[in-house]
């Protein structure tokens, strides 16, 4: 629910009143249903350790059916293993990533390769290489084109 507080702009400066309070918005939870939420998570343990920015492992617990959610926004760049077996990553939301999940307790990794690095490492070894090899051929060629040192002119006394 979104909506707005009408203020009286004789006694409250219209701009400030927009920038301090603007919109409000209101939730409401079901307690009963938010302890039952909460109740299942801590169910289900899961444990993440950032190895570094780009690869992440852990453990979780689930039952049959169940779904492992990742709340990282999904780039084809990533990678997911189970127990070192490459799981298949799936959108959720179109904007999160998840797997399914074996029933147990197992371990995971994320990785992530962004997708054209290969591309581009492989581009930039060739430029590389490419220069590496002109730069000695080009020298050669040059030091080739030189005129031959010719014998100094005397230089006149006097």
């Amino acid at each position: 629910m979104t909506g707005y507080i009408k203020a009286n702009t004789d006694y409250v400066n219209r701009v400030a009143f927009e920038e301090i309070c603007g919109r409000f918005r209101a939730a409401y939870a079901d307690s009963d249903a938010l302890h039952e939420l909460a109740a299942i998570v801590k169910s289900r343990p899961c444990t993440i350790e950032k190895v570094k920015e780009s690869h992440l492992r852990g453990e979780f617990t689930a039952e049959a059916g169940h779904t492992l959610l990742f709340t990282i926004p999904y780039d084809e760049g990533w990678t997911c293993t189970i127990d070192g077996k490459e799981a298949e990553i799936k959108t959720v939301l179109g904007v999160f990533m998840a797997v399914d999940a074996p029933e147990g307790t197992h371990s995971y990794e994320m990785k992530f390769f962004p997708a054209g690095m290969k591309t581009g490492i492989c581009l930039s070894a060739a430029a590389l290489l490419t220069t590496l090899v002109y730069i000695p051929a080009d020298a050669r060629r040059r030091k080739k084109q030189l005129p031959a040192p010719e014998d100094p002119l005397p230089v006149p006394e006097g």
